[in-house]
C-alpha cells in the first residue's frame, strides 16, 4: 500500500482557458495529462471566467463536484445543438463524457474526476465519523476542505485545507474525523478497474 500526504504548498498548478488547475493524483505516475496517457486524474480547479469551454476529451468519463459556487453545465453535439444540460450547487455531482463539447457556466472551485476506458469510480463527501472502505487495487485521494484526520492502519494523517492523501492499492478502512467544526470535511475521488461500492451517499445530477 503507498500513501501520500500531498501538502497544499507542494501541488503543481497550471493554467487553463477558464483559471487554474491543481493536480492532485495520476496515475501512472509517469504520465501526463499532455500527453493523454493517464487512466486516472484527479484535480481541483478554478473557474475565473463566468463562461468557459472544456477542452474535449475522447476516451476519458469525467466527474465534476463544485466545492464553492455553483455552475451550468451544457454538453453539445456535432451541429453544436445543446442536448443536455446540468445545474450544479456545492457538492453535486455530474458525470459525462469526457467527448462531448461541454461550456461552463459560472465562476467556481470544482473538484475532477478523470477516468479512461475501463475504469470505473466515483466521488463522495466526507463528513465527522464517515468510514469509507477502500478496495483492493483502488485509488483513493481525500481533499480536504476543513482540518481534519485520517484514521489508517494505525497511523494518524493530519490535514489542513487544501491537503490531499492519496492512497493507492489498500484494503483497509480509512476513517475521517474532524478536529473542529460540522459539515461537509473533505471530498473523496476513487478509481478502480471495477467499480467499487461506495460507503457515504452522493448526489447525481443527470
Amino acid at each position: 500500500m503507498k500513501i501520500k500526504l500531498k501538502s497544499a504548498a507542494t501541488q503543481n498548478s497550471s493554467v487553463w482557458a477558464g483559471g487554474t488547475t491543481t493536480e492532485l493524483l495520476i496515475y501512472p505516475e509517469d504520465s501526463s495529462y499532455q500527453a493523454r496517457d493517464f487512466f486516472v486524474r484527479i484535480s481541483s480547479a478554478a473557474v475565473e471566467l463566468e463562461k468557459s469551454d472544456f477542452t474535449k476529451l475522447p476516451g476519458i468519463t469525467r466527474y465534476i463536484m463544485p466545492l464553492r459556487g455553483s455552475m451550468k453545465l451544457e454538453h453539445f453535439a456535432q451541429d453544436d445543438s445543446c442536448f443536455a444540460y446540468a445545474e450544479l450547487s456545492p457538492f453535486e455531482v455530474h458525470r459525462f463524457d469526457g467527448g462531448w463539447g461541454t461550456v461552463s457556466h459560472g465562476v467556481c472551485t470544482d473538484f475532477n474526476l478523470m477516468l479512461a476506458e475501463g475504469w470505473g469510480g466515483g466521488m463522495k463527501t466526507l463528513a465527522d465519523g464517515d468510514v469509507i472502505a477502500c478496495e483492493p487495487n483502488e485509488l483513493l485521494c481525500v481533499y480536504s476542505l476543513k482540518p481534519l484526520s485520517i484514521f489508517l492502519r494505525d497511523e494518524v494523517h493530519e490535514l489542513l485545507p487544501g491537503d490531499a492523501l492519496c492512497v493507492e492499492n489498500s484494503a483497509e478502512l480509512v476513517q475521517a474525523a474532524t478536529k473542529g467544526g460540522d459539515g461537509v470535511l473533505a471530498v473523496i475521488a476513487r478509481a478502480t478497474k471495477s467499480y467499487p461500492t461506495l460507503s457515504v451517499s452522493s448526489v447525481v445530477v443527470p
